[in-house]
């Protein structure tokens, strides 16, 4: 198997080159190694989630064409209004119709991408497996296996 460092760059705050090299130098000090990563390319790179964004757009544009997402138009502010009320997000965007939502697109109306998720919550489950080496259980006893 081969392991691959990505970095999550996306905050402009914490993107700093010192946080960086602080991420660097904790895994070495772990004693971990990878295969590929920002500084040791390979075929699965680019390594920093702000060099995706192209990669990303293709898939998610695939799963909106393949019905498996879709565009919400909803504003922060309606958004905010649903939290503050202790409510989930409410699927309002998933009734908008295909061919609308295009319009809405090419019209430059700024959107987020929703996963299209069964409606009924007793349909969604997962089983999330994490394993670690011996040295990173002496040192950080609180990683550990979970499901949801």
């Amino acid at each position: 198997s081969r392991s691959i460092l990505r970095l999550e760059d996306t905050d402009p705050k914490r993107n700093l080159p010192h946080v960086e090299q602080g991420i660097y130098d904790s895994l070495q000090w772990f004693g971990l190694r990878f295969d590929e990563s920002p500084l040791v390319n390979g075929p699965f790179g680019p390594y920093r989630q702000s060099d995706r964004g192209d990669l990303y757009e293709k898939y998610a544009l695939q799963l909106i064409d393949e019905g498996s997402a879709y565009p919400c138009f909803c504003s922060e502010s309606r958004l905010q209004q649903l939290r503050d009320r202790s409510l989930m997000y409410d699927g309002q965007c998933r009734k908008i119709p295909r061919l609308d939502a295009s319009a809405r697109i090419r019209n430059g109306e700024r959107f987020v991408i929703r996963a299209k998720l069964p409606e009924s919550s007793e349909d969604v489950g997962c089983r999330d497996v994490f394993s670690v080496s011996s040295l990173l259980i002496s040192v950080a006893p609180t990683i550990q296996t979970r499901s949801c």
